[in-house]
């Protein structure tokens, strides 16, 4: 079953029951098997329009109580058993109070929940537990349910249609198997062990929940070191590897041994600055870090991981793109501007090469495009001027 469904677009929602995200690329299921791509685009305006309509009066409050009438409702139609509806009605109580608050000054998220996302168990703590590094996850298909458990996303589940679709979740995809395929490609180079830094590391979601990633293999000489500022990253970790792979050594610092990497909590800067990593690394990858940092803390950051790296070595690190989904997702679901996105790819290769010219670096196109309509992630590949590197 599942190897046929990247191969047959007339499966139907009822064929997918019972099947979850475990084994099954997300990228597999874009064209058919019942997830027939709706507008986005025009979606997503739909949604922006209607948050500055009600931007100053706030959403009409029947609106907002008709989320929590729909979603019980919803729980109490397809829950199996009682106790798991006693935990997930909970669960809806646990967040209501905050989401209450949310929706009443969201009224785009709030038109979110009664067109399909009341029909989900992981749209509403996808929300209610706010941006970090395990929202990550779901672009692979793990996430919170309702009930508090963090486990694969079922096919049949409303949150597919995200997962699958947006904009955003395909951007992780991508540039998550661009930085494990540059990883794969040094390593069957390299005769002897070699060491990479993932700055900014999150949970490691592309590493553990991309499908198909030899992980034994890379980890017989590759060791991996990663650190995030975030320090519950470490209390993380277990449920994205499986806890009985994960060393929590203190509340900084952990290690995986079967997949050689440890696991600090700590800031790029300093990671950066510290005598024992200068032109340690053959790569530095950092993902998802660069947008988030104005252009002199882009560029500083940029100048950190450059004196990681050994002659031979390369940075990997991506800048997020202005679009309609990422608009509806800063005004609908986060209310978050922390992003600095360029308006286009030109302006993204500019702004990287820039900062490349002022540190010795060249820049190359690692990675650009996908399926969608809108774009919205470039990578680069970053190397040392006038040394000759063989970069996949």
């Amino acid at each position: 079953m599942h190897e046929a469904i990247a191969k047959r677009g007339t499966l139907t929602r009822g064929e997918l029951k019972g099947l979850t995200f475990e084994r099954v690329s997300p990228d597999d299921l874009m064209y058919g098997c019942g997830f027939l791509q709706q507008d986005r685009l025009e979606d997503s305006q739909r949604y922006i329009d209607l948050h500055y309509q009600y931007l100053e009066s706030g959403t009409p409050e029947e609106k907002v109580q008709k989320v929590y009438t729909k979603l019980k409702d919803y729980l109490e139609r397809t829950a199996v058993t009682s106790q798991q509806l006693s935990r997930e009605l909970a669960g809806l109580d646990k967040f209501w109070p905050q989401m209450q608050e949310t929706l009443r000054r969201q009224a785009g998220l709030t038109e979110i929940f009664l067109d399909y996302g009341c029909e989900s168990r992981f749209v509403y703590p996808y929300i209610a537990r706010g941006a970090n590094a395990m929202t990550l996850a779901i672009a692979y298909g793990m996430a919170y349910d309702i009930a508090g458990d963090f486990r694969w996303v079922p096919l049949t589940d409303m949150a597919c249609f995200h997962i699958i679709w947006e904009a955003i979740c395909v951007g992780i995809r991508r540039r998550g198997a661009v930085e494990v395929d540059k990883a794969l490609a040094i390593d069957a180079r390299m005769s002897e062990p070699w060491d990479l830094a993932l700055l900014g590391g999150g949970v490691l979601a592309p590493w553990r929940l991309q499908k198909g990633v030899p992980f034994e293999k890379l980890a017989k000489q590759c060791r991996i070191h990663a650190v995030d500022m975030d320090q519950r990253c470490v209390d993380w970790l277990p449920l994205v590897f499986g806890k009985e792979y994960v060393q929590k050594i203190d509340a900084k610092h952990a290690i995986i041994p079967k997949y050689n990497i440890a696991y600090s909590v700590a800031s790029i800067a300093e990671f950066c600055m510290a005598s024992e990593n200068q032109q340690r690394y053959m790569a530095a990858h950092m993902m998802g870090v660069l947008s988030y940092c104005n252009k002199d803390q882009k560029q500083a950051l940029l100048g950190g991981a450059s004196r990681t790296i050994r002659d031979k070595g390369y940075i990997l690190a991506d800048l997020q793109l202005q679009t309609t989904q990422s608009k509806r997702n800063s005004v609908a679901f986060w209310l978050n501007d922390s992003l600095n996105q360029e308006p286009d790819f030109d302006t993204a290769y500019r702004i990287m090469c820039e900062m490349g010219d002022k540190l010795d670096l060249v820049c190359t196109v690692a990675d650009y495009g996908n399926e969608l309509e809108e774009p919205s992630t470039a990578t680069f590949c970053l190397t040392k001027r006038n040394v000759i590197v063989a970069v996949a």
